[in-house]
Protein backbone atom coordinates (compact mmCIF):
# COMPACT_ATOMS: atom_id res chain seq x y z
CA UNK A 1 0.00 0.00 0.00
CA UNK A 2 1.67 3.31 -1.04
CA UNK A 3 -1.10 5.50 0.59
CA UNK A 4 -1.21 6.43 3.90
CA UNK A 5 -4.59 6.15 5.28
CA UNK A 6 -5.89 7.93 8.83
CA UNK A 7 -9.48 7.10 10.09
CA UNK A 8 -9.86 9.34 13.06
CA UNK A 9 -13.76 9.75 14.56
CA UNK A 10 -15.20 8.21 11.20
CA UNK A 11 -13.48 11.04 9.11
CA UNK A 12 -10.79 9.65 6.31
CA UNK A 13 -7.84 11.75 5.43
CA UNK A 14 -5.60 10.51 3.10
CA UNK A 15 -2.05 11.33 1.25
CA UNK A 16 -1.33 9.52 -1.68
CA UNK A 17 2.25 8.22 -2.57
CA UNK A 18 3.02 11.54 -4.19
CA UNK A 19 2.31 13.46 -1.72
CA UNK A 20 -1.22 14.71 -2.45
CA UNK A 21 -3.39 15.16 0.72
CA UNK A 22 -7.30 14.50 0.43
CA UNK A 23 -9.93 15.43 3.29
CA UNK A 24 -13.33 13.59 3.77
CA UNK A 25 -15.70 16.47 3.45
CA UNK A 26 -18.69 13.94 3.28
CA UNK A 27 -22.54 14.59 5.34
CA UNK A 28 -23.01 12.42 8.40
CA UNK A 29 -26.04 10.89 6.07
CA UNK A 30 -23.08 9.63 3.37
CA UNK A 31 -20.98 8.47 6.03
CA UNK A 32 -24.13 6.38 7.52
CA UNK A 33 -24.28 5.19 4.01
CA UNK A 34 -21.15 3.87 3.74
CA UNK A 35 -19.98 7.04 1.58
CA UNK A 36 -16.91 8.67 1.55
CA UNK A 37 -16.34 11.91 -0.40
CA UNK A 38 -13.06 13.05 -0.77
CA UNK A 39 -11.90 16.23 -1.47
CA UNK A 40 -8.57 17.63 -3.04
CA UNK A 41 -7.98 21.61 -2.96
CA UNK A 42 -5.56 23.72 -4.49
CA UNK A 43 -5.41 27.22 -5.42
CA UNK A 44 -8.87 28.10 -5.04
CA UNK A 45 -9.72 24.75 -7.26
CA UNK A 46 -11.36 21.54 -5.17
CA UNK A 47 -11.48 18.28 -7.06
CA UNK A 48 -13.93 15.95 -5.11
CA UNK A 49 -14.10 11.79 -5.21
CA UNK A 50 -16.30 9.79 -4.05
CA UNK A 51 -15.96 5.85 -2.71
CA UNK A 52 -19.32 4.26 -2.66
CA UNK A 53 -20.09 0.89 -0.88
CA UNK A 54 -21.21 -0.63 -3.38
CA UNK A 55 -18.23 -0.65 -5.13
CA UNK A 56 -17.52 2.17 -7.27
CA UNK A 57 -15.13 5.12 -7.29
CA UNK A 58 -16.40 8.24 -9.03
CA UNK A 59 -14.93 11.57 -10.35
CA UNK A 60 -17.53 14.38 -8.78
CA UNK A 61 -18.20 17.69 -10.37
CA UNK A 62 -17.28 20.81 -8.10
CA UNK A 63 -18.57 24.02 -8.43
CA UNK A 64 -14.46 25.39 -8.86
CA UNK A 65 -13.32 23.18 -11.39
CA UNK A 66 -14.56 22.86 -14.62
CA UNK A 67 -16.32 19.62 -14.57
CA UNK A 68 -19.55 19.01 -14.24
CA UNK A 69 -20.31 15.73 -14.50
CA UNK A 70 -19.74 12.80 -12.38
CA UNK A 71 -17.51 9.53 -13.87
CA UNK A 72 -17.01 5.80 -12.66
CA UNK A 73 -13.13 5.49 -12.79
CA UNK A 74 -13.36 2.13 -11.63
CA UNK A 75 -11.30 -0.79 -13.65
CA UNK A 76 -13.02 -1.67 -16.52
CA UNK A 77 -12.93 -5.39 -17.91
CA UNK A 78 -14.19 -6.47 -21.50
CA UNK A 79 -15.64 -9.26 -22.07
CA UNK A 80 -17.56 -11.49 -25.04
CA UNK A 81 -21.49 -12.11 -25.00
CA UNK A 82 -23.90 -13.82 -26.67
CA UNK A 83 -26.73 -12.46 -28.56
CA UNK A 84 -29.88 -14.03 -29.53
CA UNK A 85 -31.62 -12.15 -32.75
CA UNK A 86 -34.29 -14.00 -35.05
CA UNK A 87 -32.57 -17.45 -34.42
CA UNK A 88 -29.55 -15.60 -35.61
CA UNK A 89 -26.18 -15.80 -32.73
CA UNK A 90 -24.12 -12.89 -32.33
CA UNK A 91 -21.13 -12.83 -30.41
CA UNK A 92 -20.17 -8.97 -29.05
CA UNK A 93 -17.57 -7.59 -27.01
CA UNK A 94 -18.48 -5.63 -23.92
CA UNK A 95 -16.84 -3.46 -21.26
CA UNK A 96 -18.12 -3.91 -17.83
CA UNK A 97 -17.05 -2.01 -14.54
CA UNK A 98 -15.05 -4.18 -11.83
CA UNK A 99 -16.50 -3.21 -8.57
CA UNK A 100 -14.23 -2.72 -5.77
CA UNK A 101 -15.26 -4.16 -2.93
CA UNK A 102 -12.87 -3.42 0.27
CA UNK A 103 -13.56 0.00 1.49
CA UNK A 104 -9.55 0.43 2.26
CA UNK A 105 -8.62 -1.22 -1.53
CA UNK A 106 -11.22 1.79 -3.07
CA UNK A 107 -9.39 4.27 -1.24
CA UNK A 108 -5.97 2.86 -2.33
CA UNK A 109 -7.06 2.53 -5.67
CA UNK A 110 -8.81 6.36 -5.63
CA UNK A 111 -4.92 7.61 -4.23
CA UNK A 112 -3.34 5.82 -6.94
CA UNK A 113 -5.97 6.94 -9.83
CA UNK A 114 -4.51 10.40 -8.49
CA UNK A 115 -1.26 10.05 -8.58
CA UNK A 116 -1.98 8.56 -12.34
CA UNK A 117 -4.06 11.40 -13.49
CA UNK A 118 -2.81 15.06 -11.23
CA UNK A 119 0.15 16.66 -11.00
CA UNK A 120 2.10 19.42 -9.23
CA UNK A 121 2.87 22.69 -10.81
CA UNK A 122 5.13 25.44 -10.39
CA UNK A 123 3.67 29.38 -10.87
CA UNK A 124 7.09 30.36 -12.83
CA UNK A 125 5.41 33.99 -12.35
CA UNK A 126 5.02 33.63 -8.11
CA UNK A 127 6.80 30.11 -7.56
CA UNK A 128 3.49 29.37 -5.79
CA UNK A 129 2.49 25.44 -5.79
CA UNK A 130 -0.58 24.09 -7.61
CA UNK A 131 -2.17 20.68 -8.36
CA UNK A 132 -3.66 20.62 -11.87
CA UNK A 133 -5.37 17.51 -13.70
CA UNK A 134 -2.20 16.31 -16.20
CA UNK A 135 -1.89 18.46 -19.27
CA UNK A 136 -4.41 20.96 -18.34
CA UNK A 137 -2.51 23.63 -15.85
CA UNK A 138 -2.05 26.89 -17.33
CA UNK A 139 0.42 28.43 -19.27
CA UNK A 140 1.98 30.43 -16.83
CA UNK A 141 2.85 26.88 -14.74
CA UNK A 142 5.32 24.28 -15.27
CA UNK A 143 5.25 20.62 -13.97
CA UNK A 144 7.57 20.45 -10.76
Amino acid sequence: MNQDINITNGLVSMKTFRGFSLTDVSTWRQRDNGTIILSLKSMGSEYLFGSYKSGYVRKLPSKSAKMFSCYQINPVATQVETYWNDGVIYFGETTKRVLIPCGLDRLEYLGEFIDRNFALYQSQDTGYFAVFPRRTAPEEYRLF
